[in-house]
């Protein structure tokens, strides 16, 4: 499992700073799993940490070394300024130490770098930069608790400090009138962004975020929220490895919603999307989601993309509870506008896992295709396989399994599915077809032979 807190730590340029550290001896203050993770990164960058710091080392223990490296107190310090470059390695900022750090006469970046900044308040309209080169844009008298290393960060509103924020050569942008909200989730675990390594996040104006939630952005990634998005309790974004997650604006997610973009994947989301409970979209391994403007996805639903594949989802489709739609293996599935799913819908282009010809030595179940066109509606527990292309206007009955190609405007049933009748259209409440839009109101066309 990936250690976030050390690959954030990789991701600090510490050797900016610990160019203050030449021809001086480096010391960790915090005997915690901060400072071991620390240690471990500055092993790996070839530096030597000589001492271990802790305010409550008891010169009588027996114990005088931590990571096989020499503990002692900081008192320690008050002789050693020009000798020692510090390194203080502790998750929450400690004023106390601050104080004591420079009341000994150390000054920060100089003498020593907090790996977790302190909380930055905003004294003036213009840009304020910290000592770490961090731009921030914000209100007078916004307080931000977030550590950045070399990033442009713009906030436009008020922020708690209890909010947990990381990023590392990154842009992170927080537009106006944007509240965080102080409730932690179970455990006592903060709310969290992450975007370390050219990342970039850009959350535009009016978004809000009640209760938890967690955001991750990592590698060279980006994730882009326009305005006028609610984000509901308990949503999770990730984005990884040369990833790509946009979401246009007023869309609108539901309670638990979680969404994932891993490996030099891609997801985008239209405007007006709107989610329910349990729900997930995830896309990876070089693969690519689109979701068109409007898309109501209800609860306890997926949609998964892998292995080289793509998904396209047109404008105005809706599906209800139990949807599951999955493509892999270079497949594609393309859904046109105003599609409308009943409950248990399933849709799959692949069989989820690899199956073999073993005279052949060749996969089977590659590079497979479904097309579904405009105005479809599919009836509860109906199955869409690889290999079907569907026509618009049709409606699937329930229980059905499609296959196959079926021309336009056809009421289709049974496994395999077959055409129950032909001229046929449907809406969504319109009672009379005089008031049907007219480009759905079409004869069927005569199947190919």
């Amino acid at each position: 499992m990936l250690d976030i807190t050390k690959e954030f730590i990789r991701s600090i340029p510490l050797e900016k700073y610990l160019k203050n550290a030449e021809n001086r001896k480096i010391v960790v203050w915090g005997k915690g799993k901060i400072g071991e993770k620390i240690i471990d990164v500055l092993r790996e960058k070839g530096y030597l940490v000589s001492y271990v710091i802790d305010r409550q080392q008891d010169i009588r223990s027996s114990r005088q070394n931590i990571y096989g490296i020499e503990l002692k107190h900081p008192k320690f310090l008050k002789t050693e300024k020009t000798k020692v470059y510090c390194i203080i390695a502790i998750k929450c900022y400690h004023a106390d130490i601050e104080k004591y750090l420079n009341e000994i006469g150390y000054e920060e970046i100089t003498d020593y770098l907090f790996l977790f900044h302190k909380p930055m308040i905003i004294k003036q309209e213009q840009p304020y930069v910290d000592l770490y080169n961090n731009t921030i844009v914000g209100k007078v008298g916004t307080v931000v608790a977030v550590t950045a290393y070399n990033s442009n960060l713009e906030l436009y509103s008020d922020v708690d400090t209890d909010f947990g924020i990381y990023v590392c050569d990154s842009y992170l942008k927080i537009g106006s009138n944007v509240v965080f909200d102080k409730t932690k989730q179970g455990g006592g675990i903060e709310k969290s962004i992450y975007c370390f390594k050219n990342s970039r996040i850009q959350l535009d104006e009016n978004v809000c975020f009640p209760n938890s939630f967690w955001m991750e952005c990592y590698n060279n990634s980006s994730i882009c929220i326009n305005s006028n998005v609610i984000l509901e309790d308990g949503f999770a974004i990730s984005c990884y490895e040369d990833s790509d997650i946009h979401i246009d604006s007023g869309g609108r997610f539901g309670i638990d919603f979680s969404l994932s973009c891993y490996n030099s994947s891609q997801i985008q989301i239209g405007k007006y999307a709107n989610w329910k409970e349990r729900e997930g979209i995830a896309c990876f391994d070089d693969s690519r989601m689109v979701i068109g403007s409007r898309f109501y996805l209800s609860k306890d639903s997926g949609i998964n993309c892998r292995k080289q594949s793509s998904i396209v989802i047109g404008d105005n489709c809706s599906v209800q509870w139990f949807f599951m739609c999955a493509c892999a293996y270079e497949g594609t599935i393309v859904i046109k506008d105003n599609f409308m799913a009943s409950y248990n819908v399933a849709v799959f282009n692949n069989d989820t896992h690899p199956i073999f010809d073993i005279e052949k030595s060749k996969q089977i179940n590659r590079n497979k295709k479904i097309t579904i066109s405009e105005h479809v509606w599919a009836g509860i527990k109906s199955t869409i396989l690889s290999g079907a292309e569907i026509g618009q206007s049709c409606i699937i009955g329930a229980n059905s399994v499609v296959t196959r190609k079926f021309p336009n405007n056809c009421t289709l049933g049974g496994v395999p599915a077959r055409i129950l009748n032909k001229n046929m259209t449907w809406d969504v409440r319109e009672e009379d077809i005089n008031k049907v839009e007219q480009k759905y109101i079409c004869l069927t066309e005569e199947e190919e032979e």
